[in-house]
């Protein structure tokens, strides 16, 4: 009886075991950063929200991420050193020619009046492959951008900025520019389905009779 008994307990703990599983997939470790930094050559006007169109190597590269934190190179705007009020923007392309929707806005951000200035977002931006870099402008003659270089870049005049979701038609306004602006991204690996762990396999116990 007392065999009959232990034969019992290693059953149910194989049983117990064979309901067990497993859950995998986090946020991803990889990390990269698109645009450029550096404002010299050009000083934008106030109220206009900016898309940099090209080229594609500045660009969300391809799967998904989220922006955890943008910067702007302060200071270099033709009119001298100046402190900017700034937002980063990313938009993403529709079918429609010039017209993108805006997938996030960061909060206001002010600038010191010169030197790169990094702000880290409390809620990072959902992004994925193909999205692009934008910029709103607050404040007149901020360095938004560098010229002459080879890049092309859109912009919309606005004195409301924009909300997410919504979309916008664009100008082409410059073919030999690039945004003042960086965004940090992070991957994100979507989870993998449970997995089950199997049973080990338990050897029959046999009973005395006698």
């Amino acid at each position: 009886m007392r065999l009959r008994a232990i034969g019992a307990a290693v059953a149910a703990a194989a049983f117990a075991a064979s309901l067990t599983f497993v859950l995998a997939g986090s946020v991803g470790a990889a990390t990269v950063t698109i645009g450029q930094l550096g404002g010299s050559g050009s000083a934008c006007a106030a109220d206009v929200d900016f898309v940099q169109t090209g080229p594609t190597s500045l660009a969300v590269p391809s799967g998904n991420w989220t922006v955890s934190s943008w910067s702007t190179q302060a200071g270099q705007g033709v009119v001298g050193p100046s402190a900017g009020q700034l937002q980063l923007e990313m938009w993403r392309p529709t079918a429609t020619p010039n017209a993108f929707m805006l997938v996030g806005i960061s909060p206001v951000v002010t600038t010191t009046v010169s030197g790169v200035n990094t702000f880290t977002l409390a809620s990072p931006i959902a992004v994925q492959g193909g999205d692009l870099l934008g910029l709103r402008n607050i404040t007149h003659n901020y360095g938004c951008a560098t010229q002459p270089t080879s890049g092309t870049i859109a912009g919309n005049l606005d004195p409301t900025a924009p909300t997410p979701g919504s979309t916008v038609t664009f100008t082409v306004i410059g073919s030999t520019a690039i945004l003042n602006v960086t965004a940090t991204l992070q991957s994100v690996t979507p989870p993998t389905p449970p997995t089950t762990t199997p049973a080990p396999v338990v050897a029959p116990v046999a009973a005395f009779t006698g």
